[in-house]
């Protein structure tokens, strides 16, 4: 999670990309080579390497400065990144929290947002607890060999793993990224999962 006390980002880059999302505590590997993005990577490495990744919104009106994105984005942090011969970048985003989004002036290339930091709402204890050892198998189940998950991950960080892993719709995911509470996610991250495993049984 983000540091305490970081609650107001008044001006962080912006990635939009369709169909992407970055959920909290997932690690999502990305093939920059735009020149806007890579004149972006190449200012954030100087940085804390910090920025919104944003989905795209097929349904909403273009801004002054590109495609409209969906509200909610998800904070990321390049924790590894190789540049190619070619100036090509290869980044690892390690997603860190929620974020909800507003376009802000930019003197770059690329875009900049405003952005709150949009904490969790904790349901009922004994009801996330029950879920966690669920969620933990089905993300578990999911991770490539050899990595393993940390011991005493809560119901909504293994919600959001798997959330980052299921082949779920624009929409669903859009949905999971922008609710708060933890209870309403790690249910819908199950339900959904069951749906999935029904639909490749029929």
């Amino acid at each position: 999670m983000i540091p305490p006390g970081l609650r107001r980002i008044t001006d962080l880059p912006l990635f939009p990309l369709p169909d992407a999302f970055l959920f909290p505590g997932a690690l999502v590997p990305l093939h920059v080579f735009e020149p806007r993005y890579l004149r972006m990577v190449a200012d954030l490495l100087d940085t804390a390497g910090r920025l919104a990744l944003g989905c795209l919104d097929p349904a909403g009106a273009p801004t002054s400065r590109g495609p409209a994105v969906l509200p909610v984005a998800g904070l990321g942090e390049i924790v590894s990144h190789r540049r190619l011969d070619d100036g090509r970048y290869l980044i690892w985003l390690l997603g860190l929290d929620r974020l909800r989004i507003a376009e802000a002036p930019s003197d770059r290339l690329y875009r900049r947002v405003h952005a709150d930091v949009l904490d969790d709402v904790p349901g009922a204890p004994a009801l996330e607890a029950a879920l966690a050892p669920r969620l933990r198998d089905a993300v578990a189940s999911r991770m490539l060999p050899g990595v393993e998950l940390s011991a005493g991950l809560d119901a909504g960080l293994l919600a959001d793993l798997l959330f980052q892993h299921l082949p779920l719709s624009r929409e669903r995911k859009a949905w999971a990224m922008a609710e708060r509470h933890v209870t309403r996610r790690a249910e819908a991250a199950l339900t959904w999962l069951d749906g999935l495993a029904d639909a490749a049984e029929a």
